[in-house]
C-alpha cells in the first residue's frame, strides 16, 4: 500500500481501519514523500514512525528509505508495538537529522488517527499451548513418514530375493555334495592316491 503525501499532510483514510490487534508485520505501507522541503534535502534524514495507543504507551519504529530521485519512500512494516492495545493510535513520522552526533528533529508529519480493531475473544475453547502444539505438529509429521515408510515396504517386491537366496542355497548344497573331507596324517597322505573331489586335511 504506497501513501503520497501532500507537503507534510499524510492521509490514513487508506488504512484507518485495518490494525487488529495482536498482528506482527501483517502489514507493509509505504509513504511517499517530496525528497526537499523549503529547499531542504531530506535524504540525510532517519525517519521514525512513532504511535501513542489509548493506554498512552509509545511505540517507535525506524522507517526504511528508497531514493527516488524526487521523492522517497518510507517503507513501515507494521511492528507488533503498535497494534498490542485495541482503540485509538495516534501516529506521527519524525525526520530526524545527525549534528555531530547527536539527533534533532528536522520535520514532522502529523498523522490523522488510526483504529486498532479489537481482537474476538473465544469462551469455553482452550487455546493450546504453543509447547504443546508444537509437539502435536511433531508427532502428526512423524506418523505421517512412518506410514508412508510402511506403505513402500508392503508394495515392495520381495520375490527377486527370494530366488536368489533359493539360488545361493542350491549352489551350496551342490559344492558340499561334490567335496569331501578326508582327515588324514601326513605318512597316510604321501601313501596314497588323491582325488580332486576330496578335500585332504592333514592331522
Amino acid at each position: 500500500m504506497i501513501i503520497i503525501s501532500d507537503g507534510k499532510n499524510i492521509d490514513t483514510l487508506p488504512f484507518k481501519n485495518l490494525f487488529v490487534q495482536g498482528e506482527k508485520l501483517s502489514e507493509k505501507i509505504t509513504f511517499r514523500i517530496p525528497r526537499y522541503y523549503n529547499d531542504t534535502d531530506l535524504l540525510p534524514c532517519i525517519f521514525i514512525i512513532k504511535g501513542v495507543n489509548e493506554k498512552n504507551e509509545v511505540a517507535e519504529q525506524v522507517l526504511a528509505v528508497s531514493n527516488k530521485i524526487s521523492s522517497l519512500e518510507l517503507e513501515w512494516n507494521v511492528a507488533s508495538v503498535f497494534t498490542n492495545a485495541s482503540g485509538k493510535l495516534n501516529l506521527e513520522i519524525q525526520a530526524l537529522v545527525s549534528n555531530g552526533g547527536e539527533l534533532s528533529y528536522s520535520l514532522k508529519y502529523i498523522l490523522p488517527p488510526v483504529y486498532v480493531r479489537e481482537s474476538p475473544n473465544g469462551e469455553n475453547i482452550p487455546v493450546p499451548d504453543v509447547k504443546e502444539q508444537t509437539i502435536n505438529e511433531i508427532n502428526s509429521a512423524v506418523s505421517a513418514g512412518l506410514a508412508e515408510i510402511n506403505q513402500k515396504i508392503a508394495g515392495f517386491d520381495t520375490s527377486v530375493i527370494e530366488k536368489r537366496l533359493d539360488n545361493l542355497e542350491s549352489s551350496v548344497n551342490t559344492l558340499e555334495s561334490q567335496i569331501k573331507i578326508e582327515a588324514m596324517t601326513l605318512s597316510e597322505y604321501n601313501a596314497e592316491s588323491h582325488s580332486d573331489n576330496i578335500l585332504y586335511v592333514i592331522i
